[in-house]
């Protein structure tokens, strides 16, 4: 018999990563040749409580922290851009975002670090907020086919795909959309995550994107081919993303310009 009123519970995450506690989503998959990875939501799926405790990640490895901390990263940065954010997201993610800048790095150098662990936390729990009611971008439309077709983890998708997408983003609205407000945004995040408040838009973008490269470097993100990806792959990555998945990225994105962020990331 069908139970319209399942018993409360309470969300006690123990990553720093998907933000899952806050929102109504939920996500299964099955890895394989032909697999799949699907969204789905509920509003019974909503957490009547959510206890962030630190000292519950504290054992969480590197490798699995710094994956979980870029996806994080990439949920607060997409949904910040995302066409469909709003003033209410927009305020949650650039304090996620003020609170990434020094616990990312830190908490990868030291997991031992509470207070970093404590802000990573809090961004983490404030990206499934702004992606349940923004919306996200281009990282996360690969997510879904990758994640179905190679056993890669998803914050290591996100985390090694974050800064070319946000290269061609940005190159693609210079090009095509030069008025596109999505390059303010980007400005934005990057005076931000840098802490300089002086910089103009150009370089703002910059500096984003150099920051942005070298964490994917110093966190030692995973090439795609890692996982066993090849260039023959890309078509059928590119055919199974879902158009609702990338209805949000700032810019519309021509077939060419997806490939061109799987490759620089073979």
């Amino acid at each position: 018999r069908y139970c319209s009123s399942p018993l409360p519970w309470i969300a006690v995450p123990t990553t720093a990563g998907t933000g899952s506690e806050c929102s109504k989503n939920a996500v299964i998959s099955v890895v394989s040749e032909n697999g799949f990875k699907k969204s789905f939501r509920d509003e019974k799926l909503i957490a009547r409580h959510i206890i962030l405790d630190p000292e519950l990640t504290l054992s969480c490895p590197p490798k699995v922290t710094a994956a979980c901390g870029m996806d994080a990263l990439t949920q607060l940065l997409e949904s910040y851009l995302s066409s469909k954010s709003n003033p209410i997201t927009d305020a949650l993610a650039r304090s996620g975002l003020e609170k990434i800048r020094h616990a990312l790095p830190e908490v990868i150098a030291d997991g031992s670090n509470l207070k970093a662990r404590e802000e990573m936390l809090y961004a983490s729990s404030i990206s499934g907020l702004t992606l349940a009611n923004a919306g996200l971008g281009v990282v996360h439309g690969f997510a879904s086919p990758i994640g179905a077709f190679f056993p890669m983890p998803h914050g290591e998708v996100c985390g090694t795909l974050l800064f070319e997408a946000t290269r061609i983003n940005i190159h693609t609205m210079l090009t095509n959309e030069p008025n596109n407000i999505g390059l303010q945004r980007y400005a934005e995040a990057g005076r931000i995550l840098t802490g300089n408040i002086q910089l103009d838009d150009h370089h703002a973008r910059l500096k984003l994107l150099e920051l942005l490269e070298a964490w994917t470097q110093s966190i030692k993100m995973p090439r795609l081919s890692e996982y066993g990806m090849q260039k023959s792959d890309f078509c059928k990555i590119i055919e199974h993303i879902s158009p609702s998945s990338m209805a949000t990225n700032p810019v519309d994105l021509p077939q060419q310009a997806l490939l061109q962020i799987l490759e620089n990331r073979l």
